[in-house]
Order: C-alpha cells, then sequence, then structure tokens
C-alpha cells in the first residue's frame, strides 16, 4: 500500500542538522456505493485521521 511505504520513508528520514525525527498519521477513507457526497467521503477520511491520531499516531487507519 502506498501509504504504508509513505509512512516508512517519512519514519526513517532525519532531519540531519538536528536529529530529529517526523512521523505521520494517515486517514483514508474507501469510495464506495454507501458514500453519499464527496462531503460525506472527506468526512469519513477525516474520522479515520483522528483515529490514526488517537492510536498513538504514527498509523493508517481505513475508514469506510
Amino acid at each position: 500500500m502506498a501509504a504504508e511505504r509513505l509512512r516508512r520513508q517519512v519514519a526513517a528520514f532525519a532531519f540531519s542538522t538536528r536529529g530529529l525525527r517526523c512521523t505521520v498519521s494517515i486517514g483514508l477513507s474507501e469510495c464506495h456505493p454507501g458514500i453519499a457526497s464527496v462531503s460525506d467521503w472527506v468526512n469519513s477520511a477525516d474520522a479515520a485521521l483522528y483515529r490514526a491520531k488517537a492510536r498513538g499516531r504514527d498509523c493508517i487507519v481505513v475508514g469506510c
């Protein structure tokens, strides 16, 4: 999955001048017939992002 590759690449990157590390939380939503509008789709992805952050960050959550 592209999101997992992105998460790993960001986690492996260190800012050379400070030795700082960065992580990402990613919220995804599938587009399926149950999604009534683009707004619902975005809201689903947003809710998945907040669940990823609540899990301790540096993870991917797929909403539906």
